[in-house]
């Protein structure tokens, strides 16, 4: 990391900003890439550069047949509803008696 911002020249002190478009690093006046008339900035609005947010796929919600196949082979999850089941059964009864 160079220790002077690229824009003017000025100390960092240890909090310089890198821009995440050309790499260089820049004082707070100057960290917008707009402040320090950034040319990768421009390179990455033309395309010319790769772009950082990767097209990411939601999972869609199982519906009520795929999360019983889930379930029904998953044996720890079996187990542990089972388990749940009888904690609350005898929660129950305790109440009533």
């Amino acid at each position: 990391m160079n220790n002077y911002c690229a824009a003017c020249g000025k100390n960092l002190e240890g909090l310089g900003f890198k821009c995440r478009y050309c790499g260089e690093y820049f004082c707070v006046e100057h960290q917008l890439p707009e402040n320090h008339n950034c040319q990768g900035l421009d390179d990455w609005k033309a395309g010319k550069l790769k772009k950082f947010k990767k097209d990411v796929e939601v999972p869609k919600k199982p519906n009520e047949t795929e999360l019983k196949k889930i379930v029904k082979n998953n044996k720890w999850l079996e187990f542990f509803l089972v388990i749940l089941g009888v904690g609350l059964l005898v929660f129950l009864l305790r109440m009533l008696a």
